[in-house]
């Protein structure tokens, strides 16, 4: 029996100390994907991306939209893009296959299919920044104001292009994610500042289908919303899983991965704070239970600017849980303190 508990207790070991290892440009991260990025003029670099039905990455890579498997090969190109383009989003919709990007530079929001063909310009949204698409296949886009004061909400019709407004909340444009329920998240954003009233708001679903069909432009807004998490910086990408966990990126150096449970928040990773490198647009992967995020301002061994995509997964408590069981919880704690360097649970 102290056999079996020996190996047991060495197996869990290994996976907590695999969980908390250093990885390249993101600690934590289980595998990192790299690819070419195609430059504009405003650069090289990796802006928004989202998962196939099929696992692979449909990523806004420089001015080009590409299809990238896990392995960071770049199966095709879907769309090449103007030099002028500023990428913003990319959006899969599962359910019909069809590939919704963004860029904010001409305020181009196209569409087109999983192969890349069918091509089009659907509408034009200035300063577009996210897009998520609800149960009945509305597209719900967040984009800043003309003077990057407040952030707008639209809602898209995905078939005639045509939009209208139904929403405002202060700060420039943010990310936003949708709940199994319809209940809309939105991720606050700051330029400068070290903390908000507000870092995550969230709508019911009933509120927003009101203000959707009701016409009004601010139907939605910081003061009929409700506060979800409060007092962390700006937040630059946001996604949530089936189980209703919300995961985002927030600013700085390091850029941080956290996971909101019920109000609370725990850090699952960072950056290399010797790297200089920042954190952007999240993405869920149902296919593999994985929290993807797009790491800036990376290069190759040559020095040419490459996207990559850093896939983390938190540890369950039912795996630390079993290991505690064995008398190593206070062990597989301290490796995660100090892989980070700080607290994982307040730690910035």
């Amino acid at each position: 029996m102290k056999r079996i508990l020996f190996v047991l207790s060495v197996a869990l070991l290994c996976v907590t100390m695999n969980v908390a290892a250093h990885a390249g440009y993101v600690q934590n991260s289980v595998s990192e994907i790299s690819f070419p990025v195609t430059e504009g003029v405003y650069g090289a670099y990796l802006s928004g991306f989202d998962y196939a039905a099929n696992g692979n990455i449909i990523a806004y890579a420089g001015t080009n939209v590409v299809e990238v498997n896990q392995s960071g090969t770049v199966i095709q190109t879907l769309y090449e893009g103007a030099y002028n383009s500023a990428a913003s989003f990319v959006k899969v919709d599962r359910s019909t296959g069809k590939i919704y990007f963004g860029e904010s530079y001409n305020g181009e929001i196209r569409v087109m299919n999983s192969d890349g063909s069918g091509q089009s310009l659907l509408a034009t949204i200035a300063n577009n920044y996210d897009m998520v698409i609800d149960s009945a296949g509305r597209l719900i886009v967040s984009a800043g104001s003309l003077d990057w004061t407040s952030t707008n909400l639209f809602s898209l019709n995905a078939a005639a292009g045509d939009s209208y407004q139904f929403g405002s909340v202060s700060g420039p444009a943010g990310p936003m994610a949708l709940s199994t329920t319809g209940d809309l998240y939105y991720g606050v954003t700051t330029f400068g500042a070290t903390s908000t009233t507000h870092t995550i708001l969230s709508w019911a679903q009933s509120l927003v289908d009101s203000a959707i069909t009701g016409g009004e432009a601010e139907a939605l807004s910081g003061a009929n919303s409700t506060n979800v998490l409060t007092g962390d910086r700006g937040i630059s990408g946001m996604a949530m899983d089936e189980a209703g966990h919300i995961y985002y990126t927030s600013g700085g150096n390091p850029g941080g991965v956290w996971k909101v449970t019920d109000g609370s928040r725990s850090k699952m990773t960072q950056t290399d704070p010797n790297g200089y490198h920042w954190l952007t647009t999240l993405r869920y992967n149902q296919n593999a239970g994985t929290v993807g995020v797009a790491v800036g301002n990376t290069y190759d061994d040559s020095g040419n600017p490459i996207g990559v995509i850093a896939n983390v997964v938190a540890p369950e408590p039912s795996s630390l849980l079993a290991f505690a069981s064995f008398g190593g919880l206070a062990f597989a704690m301290r490796r995660r303190r100090r892989a980070y360097g700080e607290s994982v649970v307040d730690g910035r």
